[in-house]
């Protein structure tokens, strides 16, 4: 049994370290695309490595824009 807390109105996208996913197992990777290159390299997936951008991707207010090989996030 578990307590489940939901804080409606709160940007938890720029202070969170984790996101629990509703499907973990086999998760690599969780990422937010939007805002900034800094989030979007972030791995929010619990215990994962943190991935690098490569490149100069454009950062979008609700997406991350990217070039084939040339510009991306490179994951471990």
């Amino acid at each position: 049994m578990g307590v489940r807390l939901v804080a409606k109105g709160v940007d938890a996208e720029s202070v969170a370290t984790e996101y629990a996913a509703p499907v973990r197992r086999g998760l690599e990777a969780v990422h937010f695309l939007n805002t900034s290159l800094t989030k979007a390299a972030r791995n929010f997936a619990p215990g994962k490595a943190q991935s690098k951008v490569v490149g100069a991707p454009v950062p979008q207010a609700a997406y991350l824009s990217c070039k084939g090989t040339v510009n991306l996030i490179e994951t471990a």
